[in-house]
Parts: structure tokens; C-alpha cells; sequence
């Protein structure tokens, strides 16, 4: 009885965080495709933007966990992660188009508001 509930327990554990990894893979690619088709990037450039998003989007999502308690440190945190996807971005991409991506981003936040 204590193999099954054990066994249980980590099917349902595997299938958990495969859910998650899948969602951080899926919010990733969707990221990337809006900024390929934006920017007008090439499928390999599309590929790296997307490895640094699923990267980005894994830290926040540990970071989250791990510091939910301490809401100062936590704030910090996800702006130092966010800092640092910004820098690669920029030597991905180079500063004016990720300004531009940005710009972009700022501009359908205010459309989707109203």
C-alpha cells in the first residue's frame, strides 16, 4: 500500500511540473513568435530569443516560489532577472530594436487597457 501511494505521489509530482515546464515553454514561444513577426527576426535568432525567454520565464517562476514571503527582496529579484534578459536581449538583438520591441510592448499594454 505504501509503494502505491509513493508510486502515486510521484506520477502526480512528474505530471505537475511537466505542466509547468510546458507553460513557461508556451508563453516562451508565443513571446518569440510576436517578436519575430514584429521585428522581422530570423528563425535562428527566433530560436535564441526564445531560449533566453524560457530561461527568463523559468527564473521568475523559482524566484516566485522561493521568496513569496519576502515581497522587498522578491521585487528586487525579478528586476535584477529582468535586467539581465534586457542586457542579452540587447546583445542579441542590438539596442535599437529591442527598444523598438519594447516601445511595442508598451504601446499594445495601453490598447488592451482601454
Amino acid at each position: 500500500m505504501k509503494n502505491i501511494l509513493t508510486f502515486l505521489f510521484a506520477v502526480v509530482l512528474a505530471t505537475t511540473l511537466s505542466a509547468q515546464k510546458k507553460n513557461n515553454s508556451d508563453k516562451a514561444k508565443k513571446v518569440a513568435t510576436e517578436m519575430t513577426e514584429f521585428l522581422k527576426l530570423d528563425y535562428a535568432t527566433f530560436n535564441k530569443v526564445y531560449e533566453l525567454q524560457s530561461k527568463k520565464f523559468a527564473e521568475l517562476k523559482a524566484t516566485n516560489k522561493e521568496l513569496k514571503e519576502d515581497k522587498t527582496l522578491l521585487k528586487s529579484k525579478k528586476k535584477e532577472i529582468n535586467n539581465e534578459f534586457k542586457s542579452k536581449l540587447n546583445r542579441l538583438l542590438g539596442k535599437e530594436k529591442v527598444k523598438i520591441w519594447f516601445e511595442y510592448l508598451k504601446a499594445n499594454k495601453k490598447n488592451k487597457k482601454h
